[in-house]
């Protein structure tokens, strides 16, 4: 008995070797598969990393490049502002000279409607009362010159009133 005992402890044990040995050989061949993935996935990140660095690197110098160009739209918008003040100054500026010239224009209006009568009349008076020439010449030459000093004074208020109107 203890013969047929050992014989079948030895056929076990070598029924136990043989499937122990086709299980290490599997097992041997997974951990080479395995170690064969992980070595890809290692040249996989790395690729990836290296493609990571030059993204990060790229989406930098567009930062740093995006800065620079809103630094250069901030001066441009404040320049803007400064023209549009400017803008504003020269229409103020330009109303007012506008404002000049209605007045001017209308001195002038008022001082040749004045010349105009004051000279229609005393031509009128000097033609009707007068019986020479010389006294019709006379008095033509006396309205002209009163005219050429009215229109003298007439200018020299207008421009008065302008240059009072530059100051202010």
């Amino acid at each position: 008995m203890w013969e047929i005992s050992v014989v079948v402890i030895a056929a076990a044990f070598v029924v136990l070797t043989v499937y122990l040995i086709a299980t290490l050989r599997t097992a041997r061949a997974s951990m080479l598969q395995m170690s064969q993935t992980v070595r890809q996935m290692e040249q996989r990140v790395e690729e990836i990393s290296g493609e990571a660095q030059q993204l990060l690197k790229h989406s930098r110098e567009m930062t740093a490049d995006l800065q620079d160009k809103v630094k250069s739209l901030d001066s441009m918008f404040a320049t803007a502002k400064q023209l549009g003040n400017s803008m504003k100054q020269v229409s103020s500026a330009v109303e007012q000279a506008g404002d000049a010239v209605h007045e001017i224009t209308s001195s002038v209006k008022q001082v040749s409607a004045a010349v105009s009568h004051n000279v229609t009349s005393k031509v009128q008076r000097a033609a009707s009362s007068s019986n020479s020439t010389i006294d019709t010449a006379i008095a033509f030459l006396t309205s002209g010159l009163q005219l050429w000093n009215n229109l003298k004074e007439s200018k020299m208020r207008g421009e008065e009133q302008h240059d009072g109107k530059e100051q202010q």
